[in-house]
Order: C-alpha cells, then structure tokens, then sequence
C-alpha cells in the first residue's frame, strides 16, 4: 500500500527511489542520528545537489526515508492469514488462527521492523505529516483487523461490542510489545511473547487461560552511568527540555545558553559528541516520565499507581516516554541504559505492591501495565480512530483480569 502526502510524497525517478532507499537502510540499522548525507549519495549513486533538487533537505529526506519503512514494513503477516480465517468455524479454530498471526508477528526476522516502526512514531509529535500519513496506513490495517473480528462476532466464535476500537487497541498493543523487545540491545525475551499472546488473545477472544508467570531474574539497579560533573548535569537537563520542545531533528548542540556555558566546548568535554548528549538527554527524559507518573501516584498504593498512570492528565509523560524509548533505535548503549531504568522501577513498583498485598511475584502485570501505557500513548499521538478513553478501558479491563488470574 502506498501512502503519501505532498509534503512528504517522492519524485516518482529512480534516483529519488535509490536515495530513499539508501535513506531508509541506514535509519533502519543505525538510527537517523548516524544519517550522513554523504553516505546516502555513496549508496544512491547521486550527487549531493541531485539530492536535494529531490528530497529536499536532510529533515525532509528522514520523514521520507521512515514513511517508505512503514509502510514497507507493514504487517503482511496479517493479510497472510485471511484464508485461515474464512477457514474458521469454531471457537478453537479462531483462537489457533490468531495465535499463528500472533506467531508469525514475533517472528526474529521481523524484529528490525517492529523496532523501525516504534521509532517512527515516536518521532511524529514534531512531524505532523507523517503522523498523519502513517495514521492512514495503520488505519487501513484496523479496517482489516475489524472486518476478521466482525466476520467471527457474525459467526458466534467471539463476543465483542465494538470490533472496531478493538482492533484498533490489538494493534497498538501490537507495536507497544516492541518496547520490552530486547531493547535492541539483549537476547529477546521469549516469556514476555507469552504475556502478549495471553493479552492479545485475552481482549480478541476471551479464554487465553491463566496468566503467565515465572520467578524473574534480577535486575541492575543504578545508572548505566558513572556519577556525572554538576555541569554535565546541567547540559542534559537542558538538552531534555529543548528535546522536548523542538524535538530530536530540530535540536542543536550550539544552542547551549550562556548560564550554562559561554561556548559549546563543555559539551565535547563532557559527552564527545552531540549523539552522546542526545542519548543522556534521552536517557533523562525517559526517567522523568516514570517519575512524574509514579509521583503522581502519591504513594504506594495500586489503585492510586494504575489511576495516575492511565489519567488524562499523565498524557503528556506517557508520549515522552514513547519518545524516548523510540529514540533507542540504533543507539544499543542507551537502549540498554533505558532497559535497566525501566525494569528498576517495575522491580521496585512490584516488590512495594506485592509486599502489601501477597508474597506473588506481582513484576510480569507490572510490565504489561507498561507495555499498555505505551500502546495508550501510541493512541494518544496517531488518529487510528479510537477514543482515549475506550483504549484506556479495554487496558484497565486486561490488567484487571491479569492480577486476578495471578492472585486467583
């Protein structure tokens, strides 16, 4: 399927297809901050001046460059299966069709994929157009998704009010797995396949069985950084703070303000490179959006956790995590630097909230609740035509059924 707007549509030449392309393979590999245009002409067989005369300058050639990936990328797994689901005509049937879709989307080789089309949308606060073009494309894809759901609620296999929002939330919590994918970084986490499968098959179709658990592994607590210089701090909360206002592309080293420092030398001093201080920042604000949810809990208490994650008024710092765990593509050090914050603060939620209410090992429903915050954020930054609220329901429904499966 081929989306484009005018502001982000291709010269229909071959040489703007092999700069695209050239585009596209690089991101995908290395992530955009180690987009060179210099590279992308060596790979493309074009002149500097062919490339821009094509694709404009380097921000525009980026937006391209992911568009084409997601939509290259596109789930085929999923229109693979539509025979099999014609072919459905038991309760049995259905549920082993989406487990073989379910399958085939975990599959190692699609891995690059996923965490491709995470990074992309959480890039498109500051990119409208392509927010809005790979709205369509996802849309297209809930319209096939609800048309299976339907064709199923017709038949008596499933019960399901709304096919729509439903299919819509399957595929938002879809691309939220890629967030707990091995971060790019580690082996990939065969347990929490099963915890996906189980919610997914769980909203769709209603007997997954019990929750899956297992005795976790432990977790380093602490930074992946040694302790920093006071003026080092302060150039990563700057650089937080421009990042989010104006976003990753648009944010420049040069900018530091003069209260900081009267020259940009402390930056290489302290982080080498601008990447460097893009992945702290990153790092940074991805530990103020836990934070800023977790204290707006007010205490420890689960109730009060789960209702200020998933509140209207948390929006904000659940894209800013989308944000910065997408911002991991290509960056293995940060990934992982963000992989261990992360699975710090579900150790410590989970060892709190099980510590006032059961010996169980609460920390897999505590990871999917994450992995449902990042769906409700994908929601909240693309029009895939579901209401907040509906998605929010559907995911306080699942960890409602997740806790009394493993508290039952």
């Amino acid at each position: 399927m081929t989306i484009s707007l005018d502001s982000i549509s291709v010269p229909e030449s071959e040489a703007a297809q092999r700069i695209v392309e050239a585009a596209a393979a690089i991101i995908a590999e290395h992530g955009e901050g180690h987009l060179r245009i210099n590279d992308v002409c060596a790979a493309s067989r074009v002149t500097s001046t062919t490339l821009y005369s094509l694709l404009g300058d380097r921000e525009r050639l980026i937006t391209t460059a992911l568009l084409h990936l997601v939509s290259t990328t596109s789930y085929d797994a999923i229109r693979q299966f539509q025979s099999l689901v014609m072919e459905s005509t038991t309760r049995s049937g259905f549920t082993r069709m989406l487990t073989g879709v379910t399958n085939s989307l975990l599959e190692p080789e699609r891995r690059r994929a996923r965490r491709v089309r995470l990074h992309a949308l959480g890039s498109i606060r500051h990119r409208p157009a392509l927010g809005e073009a790979i709205s369509v494309l996802l849309r297209h894809e809930i319209d096939l998704f609800a048309s299976w759901i339907e064709r199923a609620n017709d038949d008596g296999l499933i019960s399901i009010d709304d096919p729509h929002s439903t299919a819509a939330w399957a595929l938002a919590y879809t691309l939220a797995h890629t967030a707990l994918d091995g971060d790019g970084v580690s082996t990939h986490d065969a347990h929490w396949d099963d915890v996906w499968r189980w919610g997914l098959r769980d909203v769709i179709v209603g007997d997954a069985g019990p929750f899956p658990s297992q005795a976790r592994g432990s977790r380093i607590a602490g930074s992946a950084h040694p302790d920093r210089h006071p003026t080092a701090l302060r150039i990563i909360d700057w650089a937080a703070d421009r990042i989010d206002a104006v976003g990753e592309s648009a944010f420049r080293a040069e900018h530091l303000p003069p209260e900081i420092a009267k020259s940009t030398t402390p930056i290489y001093r302290y982080f080498g490179t601008r990447e460097n201080l893009v992945g702290a920042a990153q790092e940074e604000r991805f530990s103020r959006s836990v934070m800023s949810i977790i204290d707006a809990a007010g205490g420890t208490d689960a109730r009060g956790l789960v209702a200020a994650a998933f509140s209207p008024d948390r929006a904000d710092a659940r894209v800013r995590r989308l944000e910065a765990i997408a911002a991991t593509l290509g960056r293995a050090e940060v990934a992982q630097a963000i992989a261990e914050r992360r699975d710090t603060h579900l150790g410590s939620i989970a060892d709190t909230l099980s510590n006032n209410t059961t010996s169980v090992d609460l920390f897999e429903v505590v990871r999917l609740g994450a992995a449902l915050l990042t769906s409700l954020a994908i929601v909240e930054v693309l029009d895939l035509g579901i209401d907040a609220d509906a998605h929010r329901s559907i995911s306080l429904s699942l960890l409602e059924r997740a806790l009394h499966e493993l508290l039952g």
